[in-house]
């Protein structure tokens, strides 16, 4: 299973990227006050259920907005892996085939 570290958490961010929406944090359950904090300040958002993806603003995203989303894997023999993904630009967005 080693070789495949990280899959599921890229597989995730390459979701979230495509579909423009946060998944749901399954485990969470009863938030710790730090985490209701963050959220009464619109610092971090911890979702409950999938929801859009919004600025840090509050305010939805346009269809054209570029995303970033970021992956990072700690393998058992020390490995470490981190990446940075991206939406494709808005002027690759609407073109057929790869």
């Amino acid at each position: 299973l080693e070789g495949c570290a990280g899959m599921a958490g890229l597989c995730s961010v390459l979701t979230v990227l495509q579909t423009r929406t946060a998944p749901a944090n399954a485990q969470l359950r009863k938030p710790s006050p730090a985490i209701v904090a963050c959220e009464a300040q619109r610092v971090l958002r911890f979702p409950r259920a999938h929801a859009p993806l919004h600025a840090p603003s509050g305010e939805a995203l346009s269809s054209t907005a570029r995303l970033l989303g970021g992956v990072s894997s700690f393998g058992f023999s020390g490995t470490i892996t981190h990446a940075v993904l991206a939406s494709p630009p808005s002027s690759m967005l609407g073109r057929g085939g790869a």
